[in-house]
């Protein structure tokens, strides 16, 4: 995907790492007999996609609480994701070597995830939150006051 501008939700390292795994699922669920048995290959692009719409998602409501519930959703997907994975090496559409390094990934998500819970379930998220909307909503004082005029005629 194409970087977006600084502050989104690209920029989290959770996301970062979920977008890997994503990528990963998709090119293995791309190839092969995992290719062919579509429910399957739903199934898993559906739990890659969604571990990494929940942050974006959760990111966007800019509510550390809310974003917590998403991150969380995230998490779920990415467990999924890993039981897809496993049901994969069962069924023999890859190697184990595939499964070790999408299963990496998954752990590797998942803990970046679960940091992400922590932080936003945190006193600090929330100060922070609320120091960043003051800033955004303190109204600005105009440069010189506005006289009203009074209305012309057609």
């Amino acid at each position: 995907m194409a970087k977006k501008t600084k502050g989104s939700h690209e920029d989290l390292i959770a996301w970062q790492l979920a977008d890997e795994l994503c990528r990963e699922i998709f090119t293995l669920m791309s190839e092969g007999a995992a290719a062919r048995n579509l429910r399957f290959r739903s199934q898993g692009q559906e739990a890659a996609s969604s571990t990494c719409r929940n942050l974006a998602e959760g990111y966007k409501r800019f509510n550390p609480g809310e974003f917590a519930n998403y991150a969380r959703y995230s998490a779920a997907s990415s467990a999924e994701v890993g039981e897809v994975l496993e049901h994969g090496v069962v069924r023999q559409y890859w190697s184990e070597e595939r499964f070790a390094r999408a299963g990496a990934l998954v752990k590797r998500a998942g803990g970046a995830i679960g940091g992400l819970q922590r932080y936003l379930r945190s006193p600090r998220a929330r100060r922070n939150a609320e120091a960043i909307l003051r800033a955004h909503t303190e109204p600005e004082e105009p440069a010189e006051p506005i006289e009203p005029t009074e209305p012309t005629e057609p």
